[in-house]
């Protein structure tokens, strides 16, 4: 089945062609009254390169900049690439006419550039969403888990206590995983994880550069290979070598029974965690108060976004639990499920709390359908599986963000309308 990318074309109006293959030439209007958004089939690791003839006389300097100006056929090139796809597949464009939209300014200055710019792939269409199930990749998670764990523990040894730990967190990339720049000595110090190369790159800001392959080899392998290499580079940092938030009771430097690393399982996992990394800022910019940034926390392995209101809430006991929850708080997560239960529903998910929990939160009605209470737990889920599945699973994920927001946010007496943004 061919996978589809959604490609906007600013100044086009329809564009109406079905080539037999990749390079055919494909006609193009001179007229710009309106625009004109087409889709790309993209085959395997393919990057698709497009003919197109235009038709007349271009009457306009802003069609002028999108397309490079000749009589012979115009070869644009729509930078997008898609490796889910499992066959190849011929090329088609399916026009759908879409809103007047101003041109960017990076087009605009830059006239007669012989490009169009590829609009990233659409995450609306359920069919390039990967399965997540916790079985397929049991082993390989619980690793990765601990590998994120060691890079975490770096990071919290290095940075200053923010509010709610947020100093402690990851953010994801292009590729992976990112720490940031943290302090380090006189210096500044990331570490990446590269979900697409499988690599975990250290860098300084001296230019000092250290790369680790990410492999099957056991969770004290890669500890001592991590603490080796930020020695050579600078300070030595301590961490505490024990996992947390997981049963594992082994030190990092003595754990030889995690050794797992499928890549393709990780590459599987990633495919889903960049899907839903966007959905999750697009919730997170519908609100004007103190909001958390979408970040994954590595103790639990989950990716969040936090909303606050102002208002202290009951201590909590233990150090972690205490600063965590200091504050009125409703949230927003996803979470790859379980990998040390051996049975039960332990697989990915979304999730929803509110903190303190207002009384008669777990009776409302959740968004969508599949979405509903969990007494374990004691917040709102909905299955990875159900969203998915779903014709549109960014909708679904927003449906349900939005839906738990409310309930929430009704019960505690949170001003839900000065909250708004815009």
């Amino acid at each position: 089945m061919p996978v589809f990318v959604s490609m906007q074309l600013w100044a086009f109006p329809t564009v109406t062609a079905n080539p037999e293959q990749e390079g055919d030439a494909v006609p193009m209007p001179g007229d710009d009254s309106a625009n004109a958004k087409v889709q790309v089939c993209v085959t395997p690791s393919t990057r698709i390169s497009i003919r197109c003839i235009p038709v007349g006389k271009l009457p306009s300097s802003r069609f002028a900049t999108m397309v490079k100006l000749s009589k012979q056929p115009t070869k644009v090139q729509a930078l997008v690439m898609h490796p889910a796809a499992a066959n190849p597949a011929n090329a088609a464009i399916i026009p759908t006419p879409i809103k007047q939209s101003r041109m960017p300014e990076i087009v605009r200055s830059a006239p007669n550039s012989g490009y169009l710019p590829a609009m990233p792939p659409s995450s609306a269409s359920s069919s390039n969403w990967p399965e997540l199930r916790v079985a397929a990749w049991r082993d390989t998670y619980a690793t990765l888990l601990l590998y994120g764990q060691i890079v975490g523990k770096i990071r919290l040894a290095l940075t200053p206590k923010l509010n709610e730990w947020w100093n402690v967190t990851f953010y994801v990339t292009a590729r992976g995983f990112t720490t940031s720049p943290m302090p380090y000595g006189d210096r500044l110090l990331s570490i990446d994880f590269d979900f697409i190369d499988h690599r975990l790159v250290i860098q300084d800001s001296q230019g000092q550069t250290r790369v680790l392959p990410l492999e099957a080899k056991p969770v004290c392998f890669f500890y001592a290979d991590v603490m080796n290499a930020l020695a050579e580079m600078g300070p030595s940092v301590h961490i505490w070598p024990q996992p947390q938030e997981c049963p594992v009771t082994t030190p990092f430097s003595d754990d030889r029974e995690h050794a797992h690393y499928d890549r393709a399982a990780v590459r599987n996992y990633w495919e889903a965690l960049r899907r839903i990394e966007p959905v999750f800022q697009q919730f997170r910019a519908r609100f004007r108060g103190k909001c958390s940034p979408v970040h994954f926390f590595w103790g639990a392995f989950d990716l969040a976004v936090s909303r606050f209101v102002g208002r202290r809430a009951p201590e909590r006991k233990g150090k972690v639990e205490r600063d965590a929850y200091d504050e009125e708080v409703i949230s927003l997560g996803f979470w790859p499920g379980d990998p040390w239960a051996a049975s039960g529903n332990t697989d990915a998910m979304f999730y929803s709390y509110t903190v303190p929990e207002p009384a008669g939160l777990a009776t409302d009605p959740i968004r969508p359908a599949a979405a509903g209470w969990n007494a374990t737990l004691k917040e709102f889920v909905l299955p990875y599986e159900d969203v998915r599945r779903a014709s549109d699973p960014a909708a679904a994920i927003l449906d349900f963000a939005q839906s738990c927001y409310d309930a929430g946010a009704i019960r505690a007496g949170w001003n839900r309308e000065a909250l708004a943004y815009p």
